[in-house]
């Protein structure tokens, strides 16, 4: 995958690809799925913090699951012109797309890295598992706190906005991380991660 900005048509087809993906990993194990991406605003899907931001995003995952029992049962990861994913299929006491959901949607809101994770959840079947089947609101605007769907079809802020208030999560996010995190270096899949992994990257 090449790095750097992507025309949109390219960013489109990657994102049909990445759902049909999505289908044929549920198609094979036939288990709730979870796929997780990051919510990047402009052409470069494939920045330096945004696949430091997967691995936090992947970490946060991991151990909310094993917490309440779940167990990973496949997992696969790839970049492309829409960004990184990571997706896993997941065994376990909760098995319900709608647990799973509201185990997704408490890493979202808790994490300090939560408000630009996208974690989307399927049915054993196939079926997206949304906000609104669970009678929740959508997510907000990460800039005016609208329906965040709203803004981004009307594009109702500017790029250099949106890079603000990313700029301002990532800085949170590496004290956070770094500080009120024990400041120790963590572990994921064997692999150490720094505890401070974000503050080299400015956007």
């Amino acid at each position: 995958m090449r790095n750097g900005a992507q025309p949109q048509s390219a960013i489109l087809a990657a994102r049909s690809a990445r759902a049909d993906r999505t289908r044929r990993f549920t198609e094979r194990f036939h288990l709730p799925t979870i796929l997780l991406t990051i919510n990047v605003p402009g052409p470069d899907k494939n920045e330096p913090w945004v696949r430091v931001a997967m691995r936090w995003g992947e970490e946060a995952i991991r151990t909310k699951l094993a917490v309440h029992g779940c167990i990973v049962q496949a997992a696969e990861a790839r970049r492309s012109a829409a960004g990184p994913e990571w997706r896993t299929a997941v065994a376990g006491r909760i098995i319900e797309g709608t647990n799973l959901k509201r185990l997704m949607i408490a890493v979202e809101e808790t994490e300090p890295l939560g408000r630009l994770f996208d974690i989307d959840v399927f049915d054993g079947d196939g079926s997206a598992v949304g906000r609104s089947t669970l009678g929740l609101p959508p997510r907000r605007c990460l800039v005016c706190n609208r329906p965040a769907h709203e803004c981004a079809r009307s594009a109702n802020h500017s790029p250099a906005e949106l890079r603000a208030r990313i700029n301002a999560l990532v800085r949170d996010a590496d004290h956070e991380y770094s500080q009120g995190r024990s400041g120790k270096s963590r572990t994921q899949g064997g692999r150490a991660i720094d505890s401070n992994p974000l503050g080299a990257f400015v956007i």
